[in-house]
């Protein structure tokens, strides 16, 4: 029972999909089923993350600014999480916080 429990979980990861897209695929409206998944997977975590794959070199820094103009976009949906995007770049791998608290210090 576990086991097929975990593949289709494990199947499901795979796609790329994830619960949020599910909750926020015709966002701002949200149906009464959905909504009351919202607090418990989206506005009561404290981190929000994603990664988005390789970056080459040559567009590091036009990577790191379109991002860093995203802040303005989500200050909106939370004062008190912490939204964070990570890429990898050669051998390295970046974090780049996208909070409006946090670009300010």
């Amino acid at each position: 029972m576990f086991k097929k429990s975990f593949s289709n979980i494990y199947s499901y990861c795979l796609t790329g999909d994830n619960v949020n897209n599910s909750i926020y695929k015709n966002y701002p409206n949200i149906s009464k089923d959905l909504k009351k998944y919202e607090f418990y997977l989206d506005d009561n975590l404290k981190f929000s993350n994603n990664f988005l794959g390789a970056v080459r070199e040559k567009d590091l820094d036009k990577t790191i600014t379109k991002l860093v103009k995203q802040q303005y976009s989500l200050e909106n949906f939370s004062k008190t999480k912490l939204y964070c995007t990570f890429f990898s770049c050669g051998n390295e791998l970046i974090f780049v916080p996208i909070t409006q608290k946090l670009l300010k210090i």
